[in-house]
């Protein structure tokens, strides 16, 4: 008969502190990351607004001036 050796590899898993260091890390770059993100959003949201107020004020201006000339003549 033969017989199978059952040779038993180590399985490699991460031990709990190491488990728990990378969720530390993760998380303290969530903390410093989200309202630095926030804060750049609503940056960039308000710097839209005004520039989209500005070509609107652009527009109605030549919209005014046209039609101030033709009711000129």
């Amino acid at each position: 008969m033969q017989s199978i050796s059952q040779t038993s590899q180590p399985t490699d898993f991460p031990s709990p502190v190491t488990v728990q260091a990378n969720l530390n890390t993760a998380m303290g770059c969530v903390v410093l990351l989200l309202p630095i993100l926030l804060w750049l959003s609503v940056t960039a949201h308000r710097k839209h607004r005004a520039a989209l107020l500005r070509q609107q004020i652009q527009m109605l201006e030549k919209l005014w001036l046209l039609s101030s000339t033709e009711t000129r003549h």
